[in-house]
């Protein structure tokens, strides 16, 4: 199947009319096209919401970035990652790429309490405030952590069962590490 029958099959129809209103590509148009071409096509959506992160500066990322970056993960999500041990290893390593480590958190992206693209969440309402630890998978928010205002991590309601469980088992992990202290 290729990718771009792959992330049909995860955009909702407002994303998909997102995509045709921003790059005048409709589904049918995205149904034809081949790896490089949705490739393409993805990259252009990253660059909206790279654009709209960046103009925002300290204040709400727009809709139109926050729907874009939506598009980003959910696509990410299907076509790029991969749930192999050692893949986790290299996700949560990031191997120095400033970008992903910025935009990408293995437990934020999945919590409903986080604001996509903004390094920020109901808990840690500051842009890019939210502890390092927390961000880059290394410590659990399932317990209280300081300055969280007792929000803590929540399950996302369109994340899909199999994402949702991923999430929980690395959290649970972090805590039995003993890496979930304050």
């Amino acid at each position: 199947m290729s990718d771009a029958i792959k992330a049909l099959n995860v955009l909702n129809p407002s994303q998909l009319e997102f995509i045709k209103e921003e790059t005048d590509v409709d589904e049918e148009d995205i149904k034809k096209m081949t790896d490089d071409e949705f490739a393409e096509l993805y990259d252009q959506i990253a660059d909206i919401e790279i654009e709209e992160v960046c103009s925002a500066e300290d204040e709400e990322v727009s809709e139109r970035g926050n729907i874009a970056a939506d598009i980003v993960t959910a696509v990410g999500e299907e076509l790029y990652y991969d749930d192999s041990a050692e893949s986790e290893e290299e996700m949560l390593s990031f191997d120095g790429d400033i970008y992903f480590e910025r935009m990408f958190s293995p437990i934020c992206f999945g919590c409903k309490h986080h604001h996509f693209g903004e390094g920020r969440c109901d808990a840690f309402p500051k842009r890019d405030s939210i502890p390092p630890e927390i961000w880059l998978g290394k410590r659990s928010h399932l317990i209280p952590y300081p300055g969280d205002q007792g929000i803590m991590y929540e399950a996302r309601d369109d994340l899909s069962p199999a994402k949702a469980e991923e999430i929980m088992e690395l959290q649970l992990r972090l805590q039995e590490e003993g890496n979930s202290d304050g």
